[in-house]
């Protein structure tokens, strides 16, 4: 499924089994597939979703279902890392299947949104952030579900794959393994489906042909300013490589330290850019931190 990475194969581990998700496959769920409904595997490039959507058209091979299967990702524009396009295409191919590629209708993308927000707020005279946060999740909302959902009502019968796992935050541990959708109505059926939610990170590691040790070498070469050689026969996004822990936006409000510093030191311009809306508007990006004070530490 992956290529050899050149030079490190030397340090490379034997990775564990995945497990078998034909095994713990919700009933709900089977019914639905074996009745024909089309399978959505929704993708943000991340390490998650990626390891779901190979394992699953695998599933679906092996299972002989007849729906339609393929791979759906929500472009959020610039604020997204440069290499995510085509690494969600990349997904894509490898596991053999069609990409659709969702946006708002009116063509704001993140950026836009958020500045969009914060004018408002401005001439309504209130004193609101204009970016996202835990408690205003519209950069999931807007960007992502509504225009996936958009694309999904085509379908009268659809469920949609989503690669949360339970070990993430006590949050998304307390989700449920499928549950009926939104868009779900008296002529449509939409279910969400947590396919990997019991995962660990060895398990999605090990499913692209990776390993914990594998990438904390590939991240010291690459620190060490060996990028080919980090990056040779790397199967997953490049940012992991780079230093990310977890993939999204590359500035992402809910982001850790280490994530916005890395986004920080790979993108100086658009850090110059949220900088300069934190300025304009009078909000930190996030709510307990400055992306100011990162610009000031590079």
């Amino acid at each position: 499924m992956v290529t050899s990475p050149g030079n490190l194969t030397r340090i490379r581990r034997v990775v564990p089994n995945v497990p078998n998700l034909s095994t713990n496959l919700p009933a709900a769920i089977e019914r639905k597939l074996d009745a024909g409904a089309a399978l959505a595997i929704s993708i943000s490039g991340g390490k998650d979703s990626q390891a779901m959507a190979l394992a699953l058209v695998a599933l679906h091979r092996e299972r002989g279902w007849k729906g339609e299967v393929f791979a759906i990702h929500a472009d959020l524009g610039r604020i997204e890392w440069p290499e995510s396009a085509a690494h969600v295409e990349r997904i894509a191919e490898l596991a053999g299947i069609e990409l659709v590629v969702v946006r708002r209708k009116d063509g704001r993308d993140m950026l836009d949104h958020w500045r969009a927000r914060g004018d408002r707020m401005r001439s309504q005279g209130k004193q609101a952030r204009p970016w996202s946060d835990s408690k205003n999740r519209f950069c999931t909302s807007d960007m992502k579900r509504d225009p996936i959902d958009a694309y999904l009502r085509r379908f009268t019968n659809v469920v949609c794959a989503v690669g949360i796992r339970a070990q993430e935050s006590a949050g998304r541990a307390k989700q449920p393994e499928w549950a009926t959708r939104r868009i779900d109505n008296s002529v449509r059926s939409a279910l969400t489906w947590h396919p990997i939610l019991a995962w660990t990170i060895t398990d999605v590691l090990a499913q692209c042909g990776h390993s914990w040790w594998d990438m904390r070498q590939r991240q010291l070469a690459y620190a060490d300013g060996r990028t080919a050689q980090a990056l040779d026969g790397w199967a997953l996004h490049p940012a992991y490589v780079y230093g990310n822990d977890r993939l999204s936006c590359q500035f992402c409000v809910l982001g850790s330290l280490n994530d916005l510093r890395n986004g920080a030191q790979h993108r100086p311009e658009l850090l110059a850019e949220l900088v300069g809306m934190e300025r304009e508007y009078g909000f930190t990006f996030k709510t307990d931190r400055s992306l100011a004070s990162l610009a000031q530490a590079a």
